[in-house]
């Protein structure tokens, strides 16, 4: 969600007038953002500063899913309906409804897969949705070469340790049941926490290694592997992924709407896990694989272009 604000805000400059965070994200803001107010605020001061811009007509672009109630000038952004599962996801799910019942904002979705029919499934009517697409990051200089045959595991990049919807376990459990465990080494690219403990806990037959994002910038990661794969089955888009496409990266996903939606042409799809790790296997052994590079998909393109005039016209009118 971070770098989908940046990506907006930065295509709505000078229309911005003030961008509200917590002081630890202050300092990065401002260098991704030069020119533009940045103000750091706790609890009380975004409330102050909220009420003010209220006030005084402001429009509000909160690119979550998490409205600011009451206010009806604000573009909130659904990104997929992964947090709204289970018990837990119900809860968030009411207080969605509850915040949006309490204003009339729009309601943006990046997906038309997934997040457009989880927002119309909480009843927001289609006159205050609008399609809001990620846009593709561009093709990152790599200094990656042919890959030599004579490596003794295929190097496979995964993005992101956040939550289990990364699927990593069944990943890793096909690779370990198939017994092509010493042909792939694995480098997670993310953070330390709690589910990449318990994962290389209980697969510790299985190569891995983390890459950890703050240490380490995307094109370097992506220098270091052969392939990229995705085998999540609940992400909104998958900006790495886009990434790597974009370079020249080879990428095997799981076959999804989301990812068939934004991907289609350019990554390889496979129906199953299995069918995923046998197309690993056989590029170890010697296999090759075409590369295509993926084009931004027209209708996302047009979307961005309508969404950022909105954000322009409805910001300047503010000044």
């Amino acid at each position: 969600m971070y770098y989908y604000a940046l990506d907006y805000i930065q295509r709505s400059k000078p229309a911005v007038g003030r961008i509200l965070v917590r002081p630890n994200l202050a300092g990065e803001v401002r260098r991704q953002l030069p020119g533009l107010t940045v103000v750091e605020c706790d609890l009380a001061g975004f409330i102050a500063n909220v009420l003010v811009a209220w006030v005084r007509g402001g429009f509000f672009y909160t690119p979550t899913p998490h409205p600011l109630p009451f206010i009806s000038r604000q573009l909130i952004v659904v990104h997929d309906s992964y947090p709204f599962l289970g018990a837990l996801g119900s809860f968030k799910k009411f207080l969605l409804r509850l915040s949006l019942g309490s204003s009339r904002c729009l309601v943006g979705y990046i997906n038309r897969s997934d997040a457009r029919s989880f927002v119309a499934q909480i009843g927001v009517r289609e006159a205050r949705q609008i399609f809001a697409p990620n846009y593709f990051p561009p093709a990152l200089s790599l200094s990656r070469k042919d890959r030599s045959t004579h490596l003794l595991r295929l190097r496979v990049g995964l993005f992101g340790t956040d939550s289990p919807k990364k699927n990593y376990e069944a990943l890793f459990d096909e690779v370990v049941s198939s017994g092509h465990a010493d042909l792939m080494e694995f480098r997670i690219y993310g953070h330390k926490t709690a589910y990449f403990s318990a994962l290389t806990s209980r697969f510790g037959s299985v190569r891995c290694e983390l890459v950890e994002s703050d240490r380490f910038g995307l094109a370097e990661f992506l220098d270091s592997v052969d392939v990229v794969v995705s085998v999540a089955l609940s992400e909104g888009f998958g900006r790495p992924i886009a990434a790597a496409l974009a370079s020249g990266v080879p990428c095997f996903l799981i076959e999804t709407r989301v990812f068939r939606e934004f991907f289609d042409g350019a990554a390889k799809f496979e129906a199953t896990i299995s069918g995923i790790v046998a197309q690993l296997t056989a590029l170890q052994r010697g296999g090759e694989m075409k590369l295509v590079r993926c084009a931004v998909p027209a209708d996302v393109a047009d979307a961005q272009s309508r969404v950022g005039r909105l954000l322009r016209e409805v910001c300047c009118r503010q000044h």
